[in-house]
């Protein structure tokens, strides 16, 4: 089962005022979606509706609340400014998903650079591919996919390209320096140490690629394999700054960890890939 994508088009200004009481509309909408489409909240015969209509639904008054007060804070801006179009990072979750709405209600212009896109292996019927708030400019073909995978309608969505791209291209066209068979350097992507958690900003299935709990259970058992050849060092990236302390202190808890080298997130991916 799947949830049709239920996009509210916003309060119209005869309706509520954005500074007073809209998050009740938020919440008498929010509900009326929930009761429309509680049958697909059944799995495997259990149904949950009535667990999300207590345990979920009933505690959002205070994130409406604070939607609210975004509401607020936009109005403020548009007083102030004149505001023709709006540079985002995302349009779909917790950070840029009222904002877009709000924005394009008030004929705003959003338009969205991705940032990245997780693959998947599943895909949204072609026509229920109706999800579109913005222009959304991605990286590559593949990455569009990939939106349109999860429900974007693909016409918004324009291939801009990226000028790593361009440099890994270049990168691949030069001759790799030969790697001394005795020791063997293997770049390794350090994912992130934050734990999954259900308010996270992406998809379920995303501490997959890149949280804690897989991350690290598959980390050990590379690890693991890297020891039976001691030609192997591992030199391993972190994605994150803030990740650091807790590869470095991972690392030195495991067997023969002068094996494996920290690098610094900031570090030159490209010189890296050179040397790997």
């Amino acid at each position: 089962n799947h949830i049709p994508y239920r996009i509210m088009k916003g309060p119209s200004n005869a309706q509520v005022s954005p500074l007073s009481g809209c998050y009740r509309y938020f919440l008498t909408e929010s509900e009326k979606a929930l009761r429309h489409y509680r049958d697909h909240f059944v799995f495997r015969g259990h149904d949950f509706s009535d667990f999300i209509y207590r345990y979920i639904f009933l505690k959002t008054e205070e994130y409406f609340l604070k939607i609210e007060d975004e509401a607020r804070c936009y109005s403020k801006l548009m007083s102030q400014n004149q505001i023709k179009a709006l540079v985002i990072e995302e349009d779909y979750a917790s950070k840029g998903s009222f904002l877009t709405s709000f924005m394009k209600h008030y004929g705003v212009k959003t338009l969205c650079i991705s940032h990245a896109m997780v693959p998947l292996d599943f895909s949204v019927p072609v026509d229920q591919q109706k999800y579109a708030k913005s222009t959304t400019f991605v990286n590559s073909e593949y990455e569009k996919i990939m939106y349109q995978a999860r429900g974007w309608n693909a016409d918004p969505i324009l291939i801009t390209g990226i000028p790593r791209y361009d440099r890994l291209i270049r990168l691949c066209s030069r001759p790799r320096p030969r790697q001394n068979s005795n020791n063997i350097k293997i770049l390794v992507c350090g994912g992130s140490w934050w734990p999954q958690t259900p308010d996270d900003l992406g998809y379920l299935g995303l501490h997959i690629e890149a949280h804690r709990e897989l991350h690290l259970a598959a980390m050990l058992e590379f690890f693991s394999v890297a020891r039976e050849f001691p030609q192997i060092e591992l030199m391993i990236k972190p994605h994150h700054l803030e990740s650091e302390p807790y590869w470095k202190s991972f690392i030195q808890s495991q067997r023969n960890p002068n094996k494996i080298r920290l690098m610094h997130s900031r570090d030159d991916i490209f010189r890296l890939l050179m040397v790997c």
